[in-house]
């Protein structure tokens, strides 16, 4: 585990080289700026697999029209992603906040962790708190998942941000969405986790 948070944290950190911007407002200096680390989100393994069930089965109807499923589905989700989290039910979470603090320590910016499913808090509950504590002028958006093509990455967490832009209702705050990384710089970093093993 200790390892792969090194790699993920190292890759996160090659992010920076190619940014893309989803607001561009005029107050471009990079100041008062925080990390909204966007993670995937797991299951814990003591939530009640009758709901996880019932919640993975409303969830691809949920956009249906049905507002009594949207609504069930939203309770069962809310649930689930408040769900009591621990080193021993949720290994994911810990290991989040793992990389959470060593990216505050390596970069001396406050991060605020968020989930894209599964667990709090969303991405935009994130920018919200992000907002109201710390009001800046810049969110830096940063993931771990890091191949071009998945749909977490390239499409669940630009609309969750564009979700959150409305709801934090501040035009002069820049969000930045640090993704896609170049794949040579991935694949660079890797080589050289390699080289020593050939």
């Amino acid at each position: 585990m200790r390892n792969k948070l090194i790699i993920a944290l190292t890759l996160i950190g090659l992010v920076f080289t190619n940014a893309k911007t989803l607001n561009t407002a005029n107050n471009t200096q990079n100041k008062d700026t925080v990390i909204l680390l966007a993670m995937h989100g797991g299951v814990p393994s003591d939530f009640p697999k009758d709901d996880l069930q019932q919640f993975m089965q409303l969830h691809t109807q949920a956009h249906s029209g049905d507002k009594a499923v949207y609504d069930e589905a939203h309770q069962l989700e809310h649930k689930l992603r408040n769900w009591p989290r621990s080193k021993d039910n949720d290994p994911f979470y810990w290991g989040s906040e793992l990389l959470q603090n060593a990216l505050q320590a390596k970069t001396s910016i406050p991060v605020v962790l968020a989930f894209n499913e599964f667990c709090a808090p969303s991405i935009e509950d994130a920018m919200v708190k992000i907002v109201n504590d710390f009001q800046p002028n810049k969110i830096l958006v940063v993931t771990p998942m890091l191949t071009q093509g998945g749909n977490h990455s390239e499409i669940d967490i630009p609309k969750a941000l564009e979700r959150g832009r409305k709801l934090i209702n501040d035009d002069e705050v820049i969000i930045e969405y640090l993704w896609p990384i170049p794949v040579e710089n991935t694949a660079r970093f890797l080589s050289e986790l390699i080289k020593p093993q050939i």
